[in-house]
């Protein structure tokens, strides 16, 4: 197991350029953290066309939940996810 602590920021949250970030530390067997960081921007990407409303943290929690399907906690970035 490898813990991989990921810092997740989606732009301009606010329509005036302020961002919103979350970082979350999660401990999986996977190695390729290029595939894992893929997996979680298609998640986001299909989550976003999903629901109608999000917020930055519900949609953060979901995509680990569908790539990970573990719990996670942390605060300090290894990979940085923009969206």
């Amino acid at each position: 197991m490898k813990t991989h602590v990921i810092r997740f920021w989606e732009t301009d949250v606010d329509g005036c350029g302020s961002n919103a970030e979350v970082m979350i530390q999660v401990r999986i067997d996977e190695k390729n953290t290029d595939e894992m960081k893929q997996k979680l921007i298609d998640n986001i990407n299909d989550i976003k066309k999903e629901w109608k409303e999000w917020d930055t943290d519900s949609i953060v929690q979901e995509a680990c939940k569908r790539v990970f399907g573990s719990e996670f906690t942390g605060w300090y970035p290894e990979i940085d996810i923009e969206f």
